[in-house]
């Protein structure tokens, strides 16, 4: 009977301490799969990226400058935006003048440098008529494609640049060109509201003819253009603030 009686609470314990694993393993199964939910939450990614986005057209794309850039892979928050009963997110534009010439190699003369630039004629993503550049004002015309990770980032550089006094003067428009429904930060309209951008903007049609008669070879690109309409400077790829210092100089000059 001893015998017997000490197997048996030997038994008992063991199916004890057996029942008291099992919970502790479904416990820290639910808090492991919990912490994952709250990870993947974050859509915020550190890649290594460059400073230009190359292209010969809206898929295509090569880097040039090395270097460690945070992107997100959706759009930012929409503060203001078109109503959806008039937004335009791919254009029609209508060309007046020559095309410039591509943007060269880095340290390789701009030929368009003092050329007259084309007259862009469109709509803004309200479908309100828009001109570039502004007709009698000294222009800096950005263009950036959403699916852009340069574009993302160097858009909020250019908002908090507008609101200082090396930017007064020059009117600053943003030419969405290179539109994809397939690819990231799409509708354009919504990316671009996001950043808060007062300046004007112009939708480039589905060949991205704005940005060619620009000469466009990789994004974001900024052309500076002289009130009397000719080309003052050209840059290409994310930009530091001096640099956009020097495009306004270059605009009113």
């Amino acid at each position: 009977m001893t015998t017997s009686d000490g197997a048996s609470r030997r038994g008992t314990i063991v199916v004890g301490v057996a029942a008291v694993v099992a919970v502790g393993l479904i416990i820290g199964t639910i808090v492991v799969l919990s912490g994952n939910d709250s990870e993947t939450a974050i859509s915020r990614t550190l890649t290594l990226s460059t400073t230009t986005e190359q292209s010969t057209g809206p898929g295509s794309q090569r880097g040039t400058t090395s270097r460690p850039s945070r992107s997100t892979t959706t759009s930012p928050t929409a503060t203001t935006s078109p109503t959806a009963a008039n937004t335009v997110e791919l254009g029609t534009v209508s060309i007046t003048g020559d095309p410039l010439a591509e943007v060269g190699a880095d340290g390789v003369p701009d030929s368009s440098l003092g050329a007259v630039v084309p007259t862009l004629v469109g709509t803004n993503s309200s479908g309100e008529p828009g001109t570039v550049p502004i007709a009698g004002k000294p222009t800096l015309v950005i263009f950036a494609a959403h699916w852009c990770p340069h574009c993302n980032d160097e858009l909020p550089v250019i908002v908090d640049w507008m609101t200082t006094a090396a930017a007064q003067g020059v009117e600053v428009v943003v030419v969405l060109t290179a539109i994809d429904p397939d690819r990231p930060n799409y509708p354009p309209s919504r990316w671009l509201s996001g950043f808060k951008f007062t300046g004007s903007v112009l939708v480039d049609d589905a060949d991205s003819s704005a940005a060619t008669a620009f000469g466009l070879t990789g994004f974001p690109m900024m052309a500076a253009v002289r009130a009397d309409a000719t080309l003052a400077l050209r840059a290409s790829g994310e930009q530091p603030t001096d640099v956009l210092d020097a495009l306004a100089s270059a605009a009113r000059s």
